[in-house]
């Protein structure tokens, strides 16, 4: 599978052959200050530069994974994902904006289908209120980088309609479940 811009460079090579897919909204960018931090001891982003240099390094196959190696993702409760999406873009009436979500096409609101494949690509499963044991896995120290500034929000029925209308294939593929 060809894969371009920002989707290309989601998969993080740790050692022992330990891949690690990444979603937004999901801790990829604390994964990313994991992969720095074990790499190189400095508790700091990775950057674009080095995610391109780590791909390079390795033929990959479909969502930039190695061959025979141990495969971990972490996703997080669908409808709590689009509201810190929504937040992190900036959109106020945030209700307006899932109520609408067929509308936006924006990577951030990409379906879990779309950017990790599915469930059975992995050999586990994490949720971000369980990042922290495949931190500890990796040998990471935990890193905590992105606490948002927004407010929980109470999402409609007509929001939650349109979720899983535009998610139909997260739904179908079992995402859904996964993360409840």
């Amino acid at each position: 599978m060809k894969m371009a811009g920002i989707e290309k460079y989601q998969t993080l090579y740790f050692a022992n052959r330990i891949d690690v897919r990444t979603m937004q909204r999901c801790g990829g960018t604390t994964m990313r200050h994991v992969w720095k931090q074990i790499h190189t001891g400095r508790a700091e982003k990775m950057s674009m530069f080095e995610r391109k240099l780590e791909q390079d390094k390795y033929v990959v196959g479909e969502f930039g994974f190695r061959a025979n190696s141990t495969r971990y993702t972490v996703i997080r409760d669908p409808f709590k994902r689009l509201i810190s999406a929504a937040a992190y873009r900036g959109y106020e009436d945030i209700n307006t904006v899932l109520e609408n979500i067929e509308d936006y096409q924006d990577h951030h609101f990409d379906s879990f289908t779309s950017r990790l494949g599915h469930p059975s690509q992995y050999d586990e499963v994490f949720t971000l209120d369980n990042i922290w044991i495949l931190i500890e896995l990796l040998g990471g120290d935990p890193i905590h980088t992105n606490r948002g500034n927004y407010q929980p929000v109470t999402i409609t029925d007509k929001a939650r309609e349109a979720i899983l209308k535009r998610y139909s294939d997260d739904v179908e593929n079992g995402w859904f479940d996964y993360a409840n």
